[in-house]
Protein backbone atom coordinates (compact mmCIF):
# COMPACT_ATOMS: atom_id res chain seq x y z
CA UNK A 1 0.00 0.00 0.00
CA UNK A 2 1.44 3.45 -0.61
CA UNK A 3 0.28 6.65 -0.49
CA UNK A 4 -2.20 6.95 -2.91
CA UNK A 5 -2.34 3.76 -4.78
CA UNK A 6 -2.36 0.35 -4.54
CA UNK A 7 0.66 -1.97 -5.92
CA UNK A 8 0.17 -5.44 -7.25
CA UNK A 9 2.72 -8.55 -7.81
CA UNK A 10 3.74 -8.07 -11.23
CA UNK A 11 4.06 -4.13 -10.98
CA UNK A 12 1.14 -2.89 -12.23
CA UNK A 13 0.96 0.57 -9.79
CA UNK A 14 -2.86 2.94 -10.48
CA UNK A 15 -3.30 6.03 -8.52
CA UNK A 16 -6.26 6.49 -6.07
CA UNK A 17 -6.77 7.67 -2.77
CA UNK A 18 -7.75 4.65 -0.82
CA UNK A 19 -10.73 4.98 1.11
CA UNK A 20 -12.58 8.04 -0.66
CA UNK A 21 -14.33 8.21 -4.08
CA UNK A 22 -14.12 5.20 -6.79
CA UNK A 23 -10.71 4.35 -7.06
CA UNK A 24 -10.56 1.95 -9.73
CA UNK A 25 -8.12 -0.72 -9.44
CA UNK A 26 -7.10 -3.23 -12.25
CA UNK A 27 -6.43 -6.86 -11.09
CA UNK A 28 -3.80 -8.39 -13.78
CA UNK A 29 -1.99 -11.47 -14.03
CA UNK A 30 -2.09 -15.13 -12.04
CA UNK A 31 0.31 -13.98 -9.14
CA UNK A 32 -1.69 -10.85 -8.56
CA UNK A 33 -2.00 -10.49 -4.68
CA UNK A 34 -4.66 -7.83 -2.96
CA UNK A 35 -3.50 -6.35 -0.17
CA UNK A 36 -4.98 -4.71 2.67
CA UNK A 37 -5.57 -0.94 2.34
CA UNK A 38 -4.81 1.30 5.73
CA UNK A 39 -6.73 4.44 6.59
CA UNK A 40 -5.92 6.52 9.75
CA UNK A 41 -9.05 6.40 12.24
CA UNK A 42 -10.75 3.30 10.38
CA UNK A 43 -10.98 -0.47 10.21
CA UNK A 44 -10.46 -1.96 6.74
CA UNK A 45 -13.43 -4.37 6.42
CA UNK A 46 -12.34 -5.75 2.98
CA UNK A 47 -13.06 -5.06 -1.10
CA UNK A 48 -16.27 -4.93 -2.23
CA UNK A 49 -18.15 -4.47 -5.76
CA UNK A 50 -20.40 -1.93 -4.57
CA UNK A 51 -18.70 1.74 -2.91
CA UNK A 52 -21.96 3.29 -1.93
CA UNK A 53 -24.34 0.17 -0.79
CA UNK A 54 -26.15 -0.24 2.31
CA UNK A 55 -24.61 -1.79 5.53
CA UNK A 56 -24.24 -5.35 4.73
CA UNK A 57 -22.45 -5.02 1.04
CA UNK A 58 -20.56 -8.01 -0.26
CA UNK A 59 -17.39 -8.54 0.60
CA UNK A 60 -15.66 -10.01 -1.57
CA UNK A 61 -13.53 -13.29 -1.42
CA UNK A 62 -10.00 -14.77 -2.27
CA UNK A 63 -12.07 -17.16 -4.03
CA UNK A 64 -13.69 -14.40 -6.37
CA UNK A 65 -10.37 -12.83 -7.97
CA UNK A 66 -9.43 -16.37 -7.69
CA UNK A 67 -12.06 -16.78 -10.44
CA UNK A 68 -11.26 -13.80 -12.56
CA UNK A 69 -7.59 -14.76 -12.81
CA UNK A 70 -8.85 -18.36 -14.57
CA UNK A 71 -10.26 -16.46 -17.41
CA UNK A 72 -8.15 -18.20 -20.08
CA UNK A 73 -5.74 -15.14 -22.01
CA UNK A 74 -6.00 -14.59 -25.82
CA UNK A 75 -10.24 -14.46 -25.54
CA UNK A 76 -11.90 -11.41 -26.93
CA UNK A 77 -13.53 -10.96 -24.06
CA UNK A 78 -10.78 -11.00 -21.93
CA UNK A 79 -10.74 -7.47 -20.92
CA UNK A 80 -14.35 -7.73 -19.79
CA UNK A 81 -13.85 -11.15 -17.41
CA UNK A 82 -10.84 -9.63 -15.62
CA UNK A 83 -11.58 -5.73 -15.02
CA UNK A 84 -13.16 -5.18 -12.39
CA UNK A 85 -13.57 -2.36 -9.98
CA UNK A 86 -13.72 -2.66 -6.22
CA UNK A 87 -14.05 -0.56 -3.20
CA UNK A 88 -12.77 -0.15 0.53
CA UNK A 89 -15.02 -0.62 2.79
CA UNK A 90 -14.59 0.90 6.14
CA UNK A 91 -15.75 0.35 9.94
CA UNK A 92 -14.48 4.08 12.02
CA UNK A 93 -12.53 3.45 15.34
CA UNK A 94 -14.37 4.33 18.20
CA UNK A 95 -12.13 7.09 20.23
CA UNK A 96 -11.19 6.05 23.56
CA UNK A 97 -11.28 9.34 25.39
CA UNK A 98 -9.62 9.13 28.98
CA UNK A 99 -11.64 9.97 31.87
CA UNK A 100 -10.71 13.44 33.25
CA UNK A 101 -9.24 13.74 35.78
CA UNK A 102 -10.45 14.80 39.45
CA UNK A 103 -10.88 18.17 40.26
CA UNK A 104 -9.08 19.13 44.06
CA UNK A 105 -11.88 20.60 46.26
CA UNK A 106 -11.20 24.54 46.93
CA UNK A 107 -9.16 25.03 49.93
CA UNK A 108 -11.83 27.09 52.12
CA UNK A 109 -9.42 28.04 55.52
CA UNK A 110 -9.47 31.60 55.90
CA UNK A 111 -5.60 32.22 56.91
CA UNK A 112 -6.47 35.24 58.78
CA UNK A 113 -8.37 32.90 61.52
CA UNK A 114 -5.90 31.56 64.20
CA UNK A 115 -6.21 27.45 63.65
CA UNK A 116 -8.37 25.59 66.67
CA UNK A 117 -6.24 24.79 69.60
CA UNK A 118 -5.31 21.25 70.70
CA UNK A 119 -8.54 19.65 72.10
CA UNK A 120 -6.82 17.80 74.99
CA UNK A 121 -4.89 20.44 76.29
CA UNK A 122 -6.08 21.55 79.81
CA UNK A 123 -5.71 24.86 81.52
CA UNK A 124 -6.40 25.13 85.56
CA UNK A 125 -9.53 26.88 86.10
CA UNK A 126 -9.85 28.41 89.51
CA UNK A 127 -13.23 29.09 91.52
CA UNK A 128 -13.33 32.68 93.84
CA UNK A 129 -16.41 32.03 95.38
CA UNK A 130 -17.20 35.83 96.10
CA UNK A 131 -18.27 35.35 99.80
CA UNK A 132 -19.74 31.39 99.30
CA UNK A 133 -18.63 28.13 100.64
CA UNK A 134 -18.02 24.43 99.57
CA UNK A 135 -17.82 23.73 96.34
CA UNK A 136 -15.55 22.62 93.72
CA UNK A 137 -12.36 25.20 94.31
CA UNK A 138 -10.53 24.26 90.94
CA UNK A 139 -11.00 22.39 87.83
CA UNK A 140 -8.61 21.17 84.63
CA UNK A 141 -10.24 22.08 81.12
CA UNK A 142 -9.57 21.08 77.63
CA UNK A 143 -9.01 24.27 75.25
CA UNK A 144 -11.81 24.40 73.33
CA UNK A 145 -13.69 21.64 75.30
CA UNK A 146 -17.31 22.23 77.40
CA UNK A 147 -16.89 23.12 81.00
CA UNK A 148 -17.02 20.05 82.77
CA UNK A 149 -19.71 19.30 85.80
CA UNK A 150 -18.16 20.47 89.33
CA UNK A 151 -20.34 21.21 92.66
CA UNK A 152 -21.13 24.75 92.69
CA UNK A 153 -20.95 26.94 96.37
CA UNK A 154 -23.26 28.26 98.87
CA UNK A 155 -23.74 31.52 100.05
CA UNK A 156 -26.77 32.23 103.12
CA UNK A 157 -29.55 34.32 101.76
CA UNK A 158 -28.17 34.33 98.23
CA UNK A 159 -28.95 32.51 94.60
CA UNK A 160 -26.22 31.07 92.84
CA UNK A 161 -26.59 32.54 89.35
CA UNK A 162 -23.04 30.57 87.85
CA UNK A 163 -19.56 31.47 87.31
CA UNK A 164 -18.14 34.26 84.94
CA UNK A 165 -14.81 35.56 84.00
CA UNK A 166 -14.74 39.16 85.91
CA UNK A 167 -16.48 40.26 89.10
CA UNK A 168 -19.33 42.10 87.52
CA UNK A 169 -20.29 42.08 83.92
CA UNK A 170 -17.91 39.45 81.92
CA UNK A 171 -18.89 36.34 79.89
CA UNK A 172 -20.65 33.45 81.45
CA UNK A 173 -18.84 29.93 81.84
CA UNK A 174 -21.12 28.07 83.77
CA UNK A 175 -25.08 28.26 84.35
CA UNK A 176 -26.44 28.49 88.26
CA UNK A 177 -27.18 24.92 88.12
CA UNK A 178 -22.69 24.41 87.15
CA UNK A 179 -23.83 23.28 83.50
CA UNK A 180 -21.18 24.24 80.34
CA UNK A 181 -22.79 27.94 79.55
CA UNK A 182 -19.70 28.26 76.72
CA UNK A 183 -16.61 26.20 75.56
CA UNK A 184 -13.34 27.44 77.24
CA UNK A 185 -11.91 29.67 74.50
CA UNK A 186 -9.04 30.65 76.47
CA UNK A 187 -5.56 29.58 76.45
CA UNK A 188 -4.12 29.55 80.09
CA UNK A 189 -5.32 29.15 82.88
CA UNK A 190 -8.30 31.83 84.47
CA UNK A 191 -10.32 32.19 87.70
CA UNK A 192 -13.96 32.51 87.17
CA UNK A 193 -15.84 34.66 89.35
CA UNK A 194 -19.30 33.16 91.44
CA UNK A 195 -22.38 35.73 90.59
CA UNK A 196 -25.14 35.77 93.50
CA UNK A 197 -28.70 37.01 93.77
CA UNK A 198 -30.24 37.96 97.21
CA UNK A 199 -33.11 36.47 98.06
CA UNK A 200 -35.97 39.11 98.25
CA UNK A 201 -39.66 38.86 98.40
CA UNK A 202 -42.72 41.88 97.17
CA UNK A 203 -43.86 43.91 100.35
CA UNK A 204 -47.45 45.15 99.39
CA UNK A 205 -48.47 48.17 101.77
CA UNK A 206 -52.30 48.98 102.02
CA UNK A 207 -52.99 52.22 103.26
CA UNK A 208 -56.19 51.10 104.61
CA UNK A 209 -58.55 54.28 103.42
CA UNK A 210 -54.89 57.17 103.67
CA UNK A 211 -53.74 58.70 100.67
CA UNK A 212 -49.57 58.44 99.48
CA UNK A 213 -48.07 62.11 99.77
CA UNK A 214 -48.82 62.19 95.63
CA UNK A 215 -52.95 62.10 96.22
CA UNK A 216 -53.24 58.80 95.38
CA UNK A 217 -54.60 55.62 97.04
CA UNK A 218 -54.64 52.10 96.69
CA UNK A 219 -51.88 49.84 97.60
CA UNK A 220 -48.58 49.40 96.50
CA UNK A 221 -45.31 47.03 96.51
CA UNK A 222 -41.79 46.81 97.00
CA UNK A 223 -39.45 44.59 96.36
CA UNK A 224 -37.70 43.85 99.56
CA UNK A 225 -34.45 41.60 100.54
CA UNK A 226 -35.09 38.64 102.61
CA UNK A 227 -34.15 39.39 106.18
CA UNK A 228 -33.30 42.92 104.81
CA UNK A 229 -33.72 46.50 106.29
CA UNK A 230 -37.22 47.89 105.10
CA UNK A 231 -37.39 50.80 102.83
CA UNK A 232 -38.30 54.47 104.09
CA UNK A 233 -41.42 55.68 103.64
CA UNK A 234 -41.61 58.80 105.51
CA UNK A 235 -41.77 60.72 102.35
CA UNK A 236 -44.14 59.10 100.58
CA UNK A 237 -47.43 58.46 103.38
CA UNK A 238 -49.20 61.81 104.46
CA UNK A 239 -49.34 61.56 108.10
CA UNK A 240 -51.18 64.83 108.34
CA UNK A 241 -54.75 63.07 107.41
CA UNK A 242 -54.98 61.24 111.02
CA UNK A 243 -53.34 59.68 114.06
CA UNK A 244 -51.24 57.40 112.14
CA UNK A 245 -50.43 53.74 114.41
CA UNK A 246 -48.10 52.08 112.34
CA UNK A 247 -48.20 49.07 109.38
CA UNK A 248 -49.27 45.46 110.65
CA UNK A 249 -48.93 42.26 109.22
CA UNK A 250 -51.69 39.94 108.75
CA UNK A 251 -50.28 37.95 112.09
CA UNK A 252 -50.52 41.71 114.04
CA UNK A 253 -47.01 41.77 113.83
CA UNK A 254 -45.70 45.76 113.83
CA UNK A 255 -43.20 46.27 110.85
CA UNK A 256 -43.67 50.49 111.20
CA UNK A 257 -44.37 52.82 114.15
CA UNK A 258 -46.41 55.40 114.68
CA UNK A 259 -43.66 57.88 113.21
CA UNK A 260 -42.68 55.13 109.95
CA UNK A 261 -39.49 53.87 111.21
CA UNK A 262 -39.19 50.05 110.83
CA UNK A 263 -39.21 48.12 113.77
CA UNK A 264 -37.71 44.49 112.67
CA UNK A 265 -36.40 42.91 109.25
CA UNK A 266 -38.23 41.61 106.71
CA UNK A 267 -38.19 38.28 107.25
CA UNK A 268 -41.40 37.30 104.92
CA UNK A 269 -39.44 34.75 102.17
CA UNK A 270 -42.55 34.14 99.83
CA UNK A 271 -43.59 37.88 100.27
CA UNK A 272 -46.50 39.80 102.72
CA UNK A 273 -49.26 42.30 103.28
CA UNK A 274 -48.89 45.15 105.32
CA UNK A 275 -51.55 47.54 106.32
CA UNK A 276 -51.82 50.65 107.60
CA UNK A 277 -53.80 51.37 111.46
CA UNK A 278 -55.13 54.57 112.24
CA UNK A 279 -57.36 56.24 114.87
Amino acid sequence: VSENGIEWGQGNFFSGVLGVGSPLVHIWGEDTVLLDAVKVGFDFLGWCRDAYGEEGVEILTDEDFEAVQSTESGSENMVDERHREVYAKWSVQEEVVDPPDPIEPPDVTDPTEPPDPPVDEKKLVSFDKMGGTGGADSVRVPIGGEMPWVAAPTKDLYDFWGYYDAESGGVQYYTQYMGSARRYDKVTDSTLYARWARWSSNMTLDLNGGEWTDGSTGSRMKKVDYLGDLPDLLSEIDLSQGDFVGFYDTANIEYYDSMLAPTRLWDKKSGGILKAKWR
